[in-house]
């Protein structure tokens, strides 16, 4: 994991991870995945994949999941863990 600190417009001193955490509710962290979906497509691809067009929203993996989207089937992008 890499990072680098930045100060914000206000004085505060932030740390910016590669690739982004997530820390959930129980302060462990979980690693997160972003995946990308149109406006009107009802799949989730990789961020180079010919078929998001225009349209290209960037959401994490567990939401595009949760919120019903299915794996594009040309690129073929990651996947939620069984």
């Amino acid at each position: 994991m890499k990072g680098r600190f930045s100060i914000s417009k206000t004085g505060v001193l932030l740390l910016l991870l590669f690739p982004p955490l997530v820390l959930s509710c129980s302060g462990t962290r979980q690693d997160t995945e972003t995946v990308y979906i149109t406006r009107t497509g009802s799949r989730y691809h990789r961020g180079d994949c010919s078929y998001l067009g225009k349209s290209k929203i960037s959401i994490a993996l567990e939401k595009a999941v949760d919120q019903g989207y299915v794996p594009c089937k040309k690129c073929d992008p990651p996947r939620m863990p069984e």
